[in-house]
């Protein structure tokens, strides 16, 4: 389900740590910290995220993903996302489509929704194996001889943007 309102909100009990909570369109609360991810019962980040006032919510719509003829994620001017199609049976590729779309601004669950992957395909397991092996996208060719469809493996990892000179994580996410 999208989330509506996302806040950032430090931890307690370790400073410089900052905790997400997130709320749903069917007013589900939810936070990335241990207490609520093994109990599932509200935090004391949720009560902060629900006393805060509207305005000082960190909330950045999802772009709207537009299945299209392209070689890899594409940011469009109008805000949306050009998507290439998934090829059936590699992993590889699977990776490198979730992790742009994340990088884009896509949540992680909504990826997760979307392609229909478990909960335990994980954030970090994917970033880790796009540093290893590089970003799997499509590689065009006109010559009739070649196949249409090959692949080209990148190194490094485009970011949409860098952060801004003593720009915080907050105005950054809020930004990008």
């Amino acid at each position: 389900m999208p989330h509506v309102e996302s806040f950032s909100i430090a931890s307690n009990s370790k400073p410089g740590l900052c905790y997400t909570v997130t709320r749903s369109q069917a007013n589900d609360w939810q936070c990335t910290c241990p207490h609520w991810t093994y109990r599932r019962t509200e935090c004391a980040h949720i009560r902060t995220a629900q006393s805060l006032p509207a305005t000082e919510s960190i909330h950045k719509p999802e772009p709207p993903i537009v299945y299209a003829h392209v070689r890899e994620v594409t940011p469009q001017p109008d805000g949306s996302l050009y998507v290439p199609l998934l090829p059936i049976g590699d992993p590889h590729f699977l990776y490198t489509l979730c992790f742009d779309l994340y990088a884009h601004g896509v949540l992680w669950a909504s990826i997760l929704e979307r392609y229909r992957l478990p909960r335990s395909f994980s954030r970090d397991t994917c970033v880790a194996f796009i540093e290893q092996h590089g970003r799997k996208v499509y590689q065009f060719s006109d010559n009739p001889a070649l196949p249409r469809h090959q692949y080209q493996i990148l190194s490094g990892i485009p970011l949409p943007d860098i952060p801004r000179y003593q720009e915080t994580p907050v105005e950054y996410h809020s930004r990008t």
